[in-house]
């Protein structure tokens, strides 16, 4: 008894742990061996922040991997994967502007630039593409609620000398959908218009 326990308390701490996408473990991994040897003078810090705007990054990465190429997405999440897009995309240029000055310099080639740009353009689209999202699943919820603001009109008129009945019944319907309880206020209301539309 005491292992089977003991076994479903483990079970549940390791559903609990969050699980870090390889690329955000890999990052965070590299910040952890810089900032021992940034302590120990080994490394400049400049590298200790290159390696944090990279965990950023790969943070963003997986957030918009979830989001803007995954499946649902609601409006709080549309919001976030917009920002995730527009820091990747300032990091790139961020990138491509520091490039282009070792490039005026005289230290890199023009053709050094050549993934810089590329990059640079999958991250617009991406931006365009995290928009585009954004600006749909807006549009979904809001038809999603004049739907549902018609469909209660529409039960209230479904016959004159039921209203009640089709109003209580799409509530439950609706409440049983999103598997919320009504509270005990509105049971009591529904229950007084049932007896007032009975007589």
């Amino acid at each position: 008894m005491f292992l089977v326990c003991a076994a479903c308390v483990c079970a549940q701490g390791v559903s609990v742990q969050s699980y870090d996408p390889p690329e955000v473990a890999r990052a965070k991994a590299a910040i952890e061996r810089l900032k021992s040897l940034v302590d120990a003078g080994a490394v400049p810090r400049m590298q200790l922040e290159k390696a944090e705007s990279a965990l950023g990054d790969a943070e963003d990465e997986a957030f918009l991997r979830k989001t803007l190429y995954g499946a649902d997405l609601t409006d709080a999440e549309s919001d976030e994967m917009m920002a995730a897009a527009n820091r990747r995309f300032e990091r790139r240029k961020k990138a491509v502007d520091e490039a282009r000055k070792l490039v005026e310099d005289g230290v890199s080639s023009q053709l050094s630039l050549s993934s810089f740009l590329e990059e640079l353009d999958f991250a617009r689209k991406e931006c365009d593409l995290a928009e585009t999202r954004a600006r749909l699943t807006h549009q979904l919820s809001q038809m999603a609620l004049a739907e549902e603001e018609l469909a209660a009109r529409l039960a209230a008129r479904a016959s004159g000398d039921s209203t009640v009945a089709y109003a209580y019944a799409f509530a439950r319907a609706v409440e049983a959908a999103t598997c919320i309880e009504p509270p005990p206020r509105a049971v009591w209301l529904r229950a007084v218009m049932a007896e007032l539309a009975a007589i």
